[in-house]
């Protein structure tokens, strides 16, 4: 009978350690996994692919508005250096006017009902606040200029749309990232 008591209490001091050794090794790759997590976390550029300036981008988007709600990612920074661009809050009005009548045009809005404020402009290219009926809440737009009237190429409330800009040559000093959908991630452009 003693031999019997000692055999199960020998295999209950087994169970245990083995349980024990099972959940440490558990218990260590749960840490080393959440480890990883916080410095992928930690260091976005490990976990972003990123365009490089002579590849293109072959999504197109028909509607109207390209208005996508996406994560918001931690910007990428890449110096510029100098960049050509003409930061104001320009009045010009003949400038203004063609804008006002570019939205008016493409929204069904009257001109009067549309407020702009350019806000950054490179040769054709011009970035800026756009807000219809006084609503307190601007979106940014970009357009193109091109010659007689402007193109209203996209107006966002966040990162602009990378397939909004295909067919555009936006220089990377008005439009320093977008984000891509199909990657799912913001790129450099």
């Amino acid at each position: 009978m003693v031999d019997l008591i000692l055999v199960v209490d020998i295999m209950l001091s087994m169970k245990k350690r083995i349980f024990l050794n099972l959940f440490i090794i558990v218990a260590a790759f749960v840490g080393v996994w959440y480890w990883l997590s916080i410095q992928k976390s930690l260091n976005p550029s490990n976990n972003k692919e990123v365009l490089s300036s002579n590849e293109t981008i072959s999504e197109i988007t028909t509607s109207p508005v390209n208005m996508e709600v996406v994560k918001k990612e931690e910007p990428i920074v890449t110096p510029i250096e100098k960049p050509a661009v003409v930061t104001s809050t320009s009045t010009d009005t003949a400038e203004v006017t063609s804008l006002k009548d570019a939205f008016s045009k493409k929204y069904g809005k009257t001109i009067s009902s549309v407020s702009t404020e350019i806000v950054s402009k490179s040769g054709a290219y011009v970035k800026g606040n756009v807000d219809f009926d006084n609503s307190g809440a601007p979106a940014t737009f970009y357009a193109y200029n091109k010659g007689d009237s402007f193109v209203i190429v996209a107006v966002e409330n966040g990162v602009v749309s990378c397939a909004s800009l295909a067919g555009y040559a936006f220089p990377s000093s008005i439009i320093p990232q977008c984000y891509n959908s199909s990657l799912g991630t913001v790129v450099s452009r």
